[in-house]
């Protein structure tokens, strides 16, 4: 698809321009983008299994737990964190991490702590 427009390239590829443009940046720009670099970039990118951020964050884990146990939802355990913790990435979760953490990871981090007390 080279000389082709990212418009072109999107409408052809059924995806959104904006998406086209930022895949294009992050892979190198328009004139150093290679796709068999980009691909490789991407799959160490969507490395998986990705360690569950509540497991490597002891800190994280118990904000969650003592808010848990004071019945917020987890949907109001990440708003929470997202506004108090709003500089500090590693203090912040979604919501489906701890519902994921909860009741669909065998052992869980939060599963672990929760029951503990």
């Amino acid at each position: 698809m080279t000389g082709l427009s990212l418009r072109t390239i999107a409408t052809q590829l059924g995806r959104s321009p904006s998406t086209i443009s930022r895949e294009v940046k992050r892979n190198g720009g328009v004139s150093g983008y290679r796709a068999s670099e980009a691909d490789k970039s991407a799959w160490a990118r969507a490395h998986r299994p990705k360690p569950c951020k509540l497991s490597v964050s002891p800190l994280l884990c118990r904000v969650v737990v003592e808010k848990l146990k004071a019945h917020w939802a987890p949907e109001q355990i990440a708003g929470w964190l997202k506004r108090t913790y709003a500089g500090d990435e590693s203090m912040q979760v979604s919501h489906e991490t701890i519902y994921k953490s909860l009741f669909i990871q065998a052992r869980g981090a939060l599963k672990k702590s929760f029951w503990r007390t």
